[in-house]
């Protein structure tokens, strides 16, 4: 499978499924040089609010979003015809030790609750993977720890359990 491929669109594609609508389609949604991704290819980008985006076209705000809302259905469902990207199902150590610093985070600085919860549950999956000398996986997948740790793993999740540290004042951490 190519890069991509499930979510990206040719203009010829979007003008025969589209019709008529493309023209708005395309200003709302930058079929150009802003929305090229590759070899033809678009991705769909929008940078205006509805609002924004109606007053542009002059239409009515109302009258856009239900244009929008029938356009993309017809669009998904000429996509859900298209083979599915593969499930990467890999957990790498050292994103989720980024993750984990960021969810401390949010929970110190911005006081989220759900932040913390999600912390601790985080910090003790990374905690499981370690074996009783501290030894840290690169990753896992179904749950089954694979190959050796790197020093990003390292770094990444010590970093992550610093900043658990700092909101739980658990000596674990």
């Amino acid at each position: 499978l190519t890069e991509g491929a499930y979510y990206r669109w040719r203009e010829a594609e979007l003008r025969e499924i589209l019709g008529e609508d493309f023209d708005w389609f395309s200003q709302v949604f930058h079929i150009d040089a802003f929305g090229h991704w590759e070899d033809g290819h678009y991705v769909l980008i929008r940078t205006d609010s509805t609002p924004e985006a109606a007053q542009a076209l002059g239409m009515e705000t109302k009258a856009l979003e239900q244009r929008m809302e029938t356009a993309l259905k017809t669009l998904a469902s000429h996509r859900s015809q298209r083979p599915r990207p593969r499930l990467d199902n890999k957990v790498l150590v050292s994103w989720n030790g980024l993750l984990l610093t960021g969810l401390a985070d949010a929970c110190r600085y911005c006081g989220f609750p759900d932040a913390l919860e999600a912390a601790v549950s985080l910090g003790e999956f990374l905690y499981g993977l370690m074996e009783p000398e501290g030894r840290l996986p690169h990753g896992c997948a179904f749950g089954a720890p694979k190959g050796n740790g790197f020093l990003e793993d390292y770094a990444a999740v010590m970093e992550g359990f610093l900043h658990l540290y700092t909101i739980t004042l658990d000596i674990r951490w």
